[in-house]
């Protein structure tokens, strides 16, 4: 059983079963709920997700004049493909979605594939989905039916009894005295398996020009890659169009070769992002400054503008958002944890360096990790690896940062409360013995940490404290008022170090600097951006 929420997470990836309202001992109000009934047969990921209506395409012209062009000279016996690299949410299905709804009233054949993390190990899993998709099965029906349905899509596309034997076997169909197994080995079974599939594109495309649509080929299995690679050698003299789309950490063994072209999604500059959210937005009213914020926040990645932008609006039709932070929506909360999780080691690091800011050095990482140096080494490169972080420098100086503000965010969020605690501390005092520089030039940032560290461990306090730049500025003008949070910590080392940032504060808006009496000697503190929990409430 699954919730109204989580309902509108999976979207149209399974078949659910609305069961009614529940009251459910210690909450206030009716939950709905829904039984889960199993996967549901989709043509995509990226349409299960998006049946109701599709974001407006923003930013995305000359891309889809690229995609336009090609497949006339698809259409006209020149056989193209299009290689669509992006880094995830970047729009590569959304570009695909569009250039599907310019074409939709020609004479075509359109086939979509698409693969799968959990599928990575099953041979032709993305082929399969897409033979059981048209030849129309159904859960629980019986073999014979199944045989039945597979000889209306195959006969009449001149298909052998050969050639039905191997697919129905491809399906999982047993054949039973109508389609006896044929004795071949395994080698020989996958030769004549790829020969019909090719035989029968190739009748396909004699009829009618043919769309295939690759998506997520970072996932596809070696068995599929293979049988698209054949696909690709023969391609020059079909009426076909192949669309392969990828994340930029696959390595398209295509590009260089005749009749293919790359092309390498951007994000969105700031206008576009702006022209998308307002597009999202059209006849409803965002907070004030909101929109500014939005576009700040999501590094110009048309999914993140969105979903952002979507969850303001409805938080703001509720009667207690007036001042709310900006979190990480739940609908991209789950997507971005997943990409962590598929990596332990990286998800650790993140975590951490989610708390030291949104750009982070590798020697105060290491400092306040509290990890092994072979584990902190690996999980930084994994991050770097998917596409989650970025590099620059050379040890022990190197940096990274965060790919979006929205990986961080939900890096953070995913900490106990009791662990951003201890790390809070744990980097101010870090900061405070190694860094003494920063007390000086951003005190701010120490004050932060030692903040949260109480806050932390307190009853939440009003307010986010001197995370960004705006509430930063307000602190600026009120060092004080930081100083009760730290009250209640019982640390007299913590409060002391409060008091002496909050004295730095203070010399900072009189516009006075340390006394060159209790100046000492300092060694270069490391790069710092703002600290976590910009956005999002700890």
């Amino acid at each position: 059983m699954i919730d109204a929420q989580t309902r509108r997470r999976i979207g149209g990836l399974f078949e659910c079963r609305e069961l009614g309202e529940f009251h459910l001992k210690g909450l206030s109000g009716a939950l709905c709920a829904w039984q889960v009934l199993g996967e549901a047969l989709v043509e995509s990921r990226f349409a299960a997700m998006h049946a109701a209506s599709l974001s407006p395409l923003v930013g995305r012209d000359d891309e889809l004049e690229l995609l336009l062009r090609r497949w006339q000279q698809a259409k006209d016996g020149e056989g193209q493909v299009v290689l669509i690299s992006g880094e995830p949410s970047i729009g590569k299905s959304r570009l695909i979605a569009a250039l599907e709804e310019r074409v939709a009233g020609e004479a075509h054949l359109r086939l979509k594939y698409f693969c799968s993390p959990h599928h990575r190990d099953s041979a032709l899993q993305p082929v399969i989905a897409r033979w059981q998709n048209d030849a129309g099965f159904v859960r629980s029906e019986s073999a014979d039916a199944r045989l039945d349905k597979l000889e209306a899509v195959l006969l009449p596309l001149g298909a052998t009894r050969e050639e039905v034997t191997l697919i129905a076997e491809l399906l999982g169909v047993p054949g039973g005295e109508r389609y006896p197994p044929l004795e071949l080995t395994s080698e020989r079974k996958k030769e004549q398996t790829f020969g019909a599939l090719n035989r029968i594109l190739d009748e396909r495309a004699r009829r009618s020009p043919v769309l295939i649509l690759f998506e997520d080929a970072h996932w596809a299995d070696p068995s599929s890659l293979e049988l698209l690679d054949r696909l690709i050698m023969r391609l020059a003299f079909l009426p076909v169009m192949v669309i392969i789309s990828f994340r930029p950490e696959f390595h398209a063994p295509w590009v260089g070769q005749a009749s293919v072209s790359l092309m390498a999604l951007s994000r969105l500059g700031p206008r576009q992002a702006t022209t998308l959210a307002s597009q999202v937005v059209v006849g409803q009213a965002l907070p004030a400054g909101m929109l500014e914020r939005i576009v700040a926040q999501t590094d110009g990645v048309p999914l993140f503008i969105e979903e952002l932008t979507k969850a303001v609006l409805e938080r703001a039709r509720q009667p207690d958002s007036a001042g709310s932070a900006l979190s990480v929506p739940s609908t991209l909360q789950a997507s971005l944890m997943a990409r962590l999780d598929r990596l332990p080691v990286a998800k650790q690091v993140a975590q951490i360096g989610a708390v030291l800011g949104r750009e982070f050095s590798n020697e105060l990482l290491a400092a306040v990790a509290g990890i092994p140096e072979a584990a902190l080494t690996q999980g930084l490169d994994e991050l770097v690896s998917a596409g989650l972080a970025f590099r620059r420098g050379t040890p022990p100086e190197r940096i990274y940062s965060f790919k979006h503000a929205l990986v961080q965010d939900a890096a953070y969020g995913s900490l106990l409360r009791s662990t951003r605690q201890k790390l809070h501390s744990r980097i101010a005092k870090a900061l405070e013995e190694r860094w003494p520089d920063v007390v000086e030039t951003q005190p701010e940032l120490l004050a932060h940490h030692f903040t949260q560290a109480a806050r932390l461990s307190t009853p939440p306090i009003t307010g986010s404290g001197l995370a960004n730049a705006r509430s930063g500025a307000r602190q600026l003008r009120k060092p004080q008022a930081i100083l009760p949070r730290a009250s209640n910590s019982g640390e007299p080392c913590r409060k002391t170090a409060l008091k002496r940032s909050v004295s730095c504060i203070s010399r900072r808006c009189s516009g006075r600097r340390a006394s060159p009496a209790t100046a000492t000697p300092r060694r270069k503190p490391p790069p710092l951006s703002p600290a976590p929990g910009i956005w999002s409430s700890p």
